[in-house]
């Protein structure tokens, strides 16, 4: 299957594959935390309501005994523990008397109008409320109507220990807290949380009855709803994995591949996918095939560049160099008609040497005399052939058991190095006198050429691309090519070469 078809297809079953696990875990915990949910938080709000009625009764006896006997003194074994005093309210709402517990403190006392207005409503007979003043205590309070008109309302301290009471009553853990006043119950994972609102006389609320249940079933969910997760995040994962296995297998690795063989230059990291049929095959074969073509290119130039460089060092030296003998010929012509006929003899000859080096680039077959067996005497006759007629005089010390060593073509660069700098020595520096020598070393060999000419400064020598040739010959044979020269002293043109070339 081709990758552009696999990819998609991977995406698509991965997204049906999440989806439908992720949706039947949704709606398996959201059925599960709903049915169980409901229930518990019903039956914890009866429960804690329950309780608050049950802690209620010892204030509501309290007051409503002292309602029906008018004797604030006695029956004190009523009183609930907590109790903080009573009040005596007349018909028409003022506190007419207020009798705090010994060591507490009571509420102030509310406006006449407002609380007369809130006791005497038709629908309770008892008015129960809370007052927080601020600073102080949560009070509890119960009213009871007096016969003659009036009311007894008695009061209590909520505390850390009413709190217990609750939560052992509820099975909750209570708390008071500041909170703003919310919705009864607030379901949310693993427990119940429920806010009971404590209003005061005038309905508004003074604080919330803050309470949290955390049961054994609560905690069931909970594990089941963390086991389930655990179960998705394990098929999330294998799936991930699987998708990452894949990727890397069909796309990543290939394209590894793929960048090696380029960065090293080499065909040979293509191997295994030359054999695949998708993209990347195909791929692989055509960088194959660009590999080889740009190889046959490169083969191509290089020849071109080779070629180019031994006409110059050549065909070009040996031309220019017969045009240094005519003109040598038409300077003796007047007085000397002998002379001027051997040099353009020895022009002649010059220049039919340079045909046949012509034929043999045509032929591509290099210089025909690069590889004769006599190295020193091969220079010689190049030399010679540059400065038809003589008028040079060349010191040969070659050491005879050097050019054995090395290969024809390590030699046809040697001669074409030859070429270059005599040619330069005799055009440029106008010099009277060569000295060729080439002479072993511990680490190989030393190949130099010097002149008595002109000489030049080697850093602003930049026209024309003798110099360039030669440093490109020098790396050819492994060496490094140094140019010792300067105005008036002449030049010396040194090759240091490896043990073999």
């Amino acid at each position: 299957m081709l990758l552009a078809r696999r990819i998609p297809l991977l995406i698509v079953l991965l997204g049906l594959a999440v989806l439908a696990t992720w949706q039947a875990l949704l709606h398996f915990e959201q059925r599960e935390l709903e049915r169980v949910f409901a229930r518990l938080a019903a039956s914890r709000e009866e429960q804690l309501r329950e309780a608050l009625a049950a802690l209620d009764q010892p204030l509501r006896r309290w007051v409503d005994h002292l309602a029906a006997h008018r004797d604030l003194d006695t029956h004190g074994s009523l009183r609930p523990d907590d109790w903080a005093g009573l009040w005596r309210i007349d018909a028409s709402g003022h506190v007419a008397l207020a009798e705090p517990a010994p060591g507490a403190t009571l509420p102030p006392e509310p406006e006449a109008a407002e609380l007369h207005a809130a006791l005497v409503g038709a629908d309770a007979a008892h008015r129960h409320f809370f007052l927080r003043p601020a600073g102080g205590p949560l009070y509890e309070a119960f009213a009871a109507p007096l016969a003659d008109g009036g009311w007894i309302c008695g009061f209590e301290i909520w505390g850390s220990q009413r709190l217990q009471s609750i939560s052992r009553l509820a099975g909750t853990y209570s708390r008071l807290s500041l909170l703003h006043e919310e919705e009864l119950i607030n379901v949310e994972l693993s427990r119940v949380h429920l806010h009971l609102p404590l209003v005061d006389f005038r309905g508004r609320t003074v604080q919330l009855l803050d309470a949290d249940y955390r049961g054994d079933e609560l905690q069931e969910i909970g594990g089941m709803h963390g086991r389930l997760a655990w179960f998705f995040l394990a098929a999330l994962v294998t799936l991930l994995v699987t998708a990452g296995w894949c990727l890397r297998h069909w796309l990543v690795r290939p394209l590894f591949q793929l960048a090696a063989s380029l960065r090293s230059d080499d065909p040979a990291a293509l191997g295994p996918l030359l054999r695949r049929r998708d993209e990347f095959g195909q791929l692989a074969r055509l960088l194959r095939d660009a590999f080889a073509t740009r190889a046959q290119l490169r083969q191509t130039l290089d020849e071109r560049t080779r070629l180019a460089r031994d006409l110059h060092d050549g065909v070009i030296q040996s031309i220019y160099g017969a045009g240094m003998g005519l003109t040598r010929a038409r300077a003796a012509l007047p007085a000397n008609p002998a002379e001027a006929a051997r040099v353009i003899g020895a022009t002649h000859a010059t220049l039919n040497a340079a045909i046949a080096d012509l034929r043999e680039f045509i032929k591509q077959a290099g210089a025909s005399n690069a590889t004769a067996a006599d190295f020193a005497a091969n220079a010689a006759e190049l030399v010679r052939q540059l400065q038809p007629g003589g008028g040079v005089e060349l010191e040969l010390d070659v050491d005879p058991a050097l050019p054995p060593r090395h290969s024809p073509a390590a030699q046809v660069e040697l001669y074409q190095i030859v070429r270059e700098g005599a040619s330069n020595a005799l055009r440029h520096g106008r010099a009277t006198h060569l000295r060729l020598r080439w002479q072993a070393t511990d680490d190989g060999s030393v190949f130099e050429l010097t002149d008595n000419g002109a000489g030049f400064v080697p850093a602003s020598a930049t026209d024309g691309s003798g110099l360039g040739n030669l440093a490109e010959r020098a790396a050819a044979l492994g060496g490094a090519v140094q140019i010792d020269s300067a105005p008036g002293r002449g030049t010396t043109l040194r090759v240091r070469l490896p043990a073999a070339a």
